[in-house]
């Protein structure tokens, strides 16, 4: 049956992939993929689509019933996805998936929905959050104010929700972006060990405030990786995010960077509360979320949009998680050749404590203090 769905999509330029029963991709053709990196994943498909239209969709090919997914149903994706049973039982279920875009402005240009999304958030959400902190900054300045408790704390409590507005802006938008195939990775040779080292050294200083150590080993000198710096940087502070949110007391954080082959592989292990088994197949599910120390639930994204980021990047992220004993997420990155010289300068720990609108203080702000108004 693949075969014969290869011979009809292999060169198409309609993007097409074939699920099994489970929704895990077993074929995809390269026009999805020069689309929708996500597809990248053997879950890519699941990664994108909300929980309840998993089971409703894993439901209906069972009963080799087709079913359409429509592209409102898919939280700012730019096209609906149509599922058909192939074959006959009792052979095992396969079916196939076309992206079909919502608009006739060329194939799966996005000149509608997710732009104009994008461009609102950034408009009608920063633009009055910048104000925000303008307006706190210049209250803080005032010195009287600084010395009246009864005044300053709301400040900073203000300041800290602007921040973790900001923090669902940034996440939103990122997811947005890769759901409408319009975010492309800029990789660039980079010494990752110096990376991370510089990446570790500055979180270190917002962990250490609420009680949580930090520590980072390498296994050698130079570790030269093709990667996003900016992708990375995401991926790593919203993982340290949850490493601080789901919590609890002697709590740990390490950070292990080796090479294996031909890839680095990042491990990043917790001794926090761990994930419910029940629960580690949605992790990375759209907006699904499990509630935090403080006993709320965060935006849902910060994994999704990890993972998405790891993809673009020809990179992998797994994680492996256990009630009670912790969480541990495993990345890989592609080598650069021994030959290649790094081409970015890794952002210097104090570069990122300094900016307080740094990727760190945003991605953080749910869990460690921002910088004061």
């Amino acid at each position: 049956m693949i075969a014969d769905v290869e011979r009809l999509y292999g060169s198409s330029d309609q993007p097409a992939a074939v699920v099994d029963k489970d929704l895990m991709i077993v074929w995809v053709n390269k026009a999805a993929l020069q689309h929708y990196e996500t597809l990248r994943m053997p879950d890519g498909i699941r990664t994108l689509v909300p929980g309840e239209y998993v089971l409703r969709t894993m439901e209906a090919l069972a009963r080799r019933q087709a079913q359409v997914i429509a592209r409102e149903e898919i939280p700012l994706f730019s096209a609906s996805l149509c599922f058909t049973p192939l074959g006959r039982q009792p052979q095992p279920l396969l079916s196939l998936v076309n992206f079909q875009p919502l608009a006739a402005g060329g194939p799966y240009s996005d000149s509608g929905g997710a732009n104009r999304m994008i461009a609102a958030f950034s408009g009608n959400i920063r633009g009055p959050l910048g104000l925000i902190f303008s307006a706190l900054s210049s209250l803080s300045r005032n010195a009287a104010i600084r010395r009246m408790p009864a005044l300053y704390k709301p400040l900073q409590l203000i300041s800290r929700q602007s921040y973790q507005i900001l923090r669902h802006c940034v996440n939103l938008t990122e997811f947005a972006r890769f759901g409408s195939a319009l975010h492309q990775p800029s990789l660039q040779v980079c010494d990752l060990k110096q990376l991370l080292s510089e990446l570790c050294e500055s979180a270190r200083k917002l962990t250490q405030d609420i009680g949580i150590p930090l520590f980072f080993s390498a296994e050698q000198k130079n570790i030269l990786c093709l990667c996003d710096a900016g992708m990375l940087q995401t991926v790593f502070f919203n993982l340290l995010s949850n490493c601080c949110r789901y919590t609890k007391e002697g709590n740990v954080i390490r950070i292990a960077l080796q090479i294996r082959g031909k890839r680095a592989f990042i491990r990043i292990s917790d001794r926090g509360t761990g994930i419910p088994e029940e629960f580690l197949p949605r992790v990375f599910e759209p907006f699904f979320s499990l509630p935090g120390r403080d006993g709320n639930a965060g935006c849902g994204l910060g994994l999704t949009v990890a993972r998405m980021c790891m993809v673009a990047q020809r990179g992998t992220l797994s994680i492996q998680s256990k009630q009670g004993e912790g969480t541990a997420v495993a990345l890989s990155l592609p080598l650069a050749a021994p030959s290649e010289e790094p081409m970015l300068r890794a952002p210097a720990a104090v570069d990122l404590l300094c900016d307080r609108f740094s990727s760190m203080y945003i991605l953080l702000s749910d869990v460690c203090s921002p910088p004061d108004p």
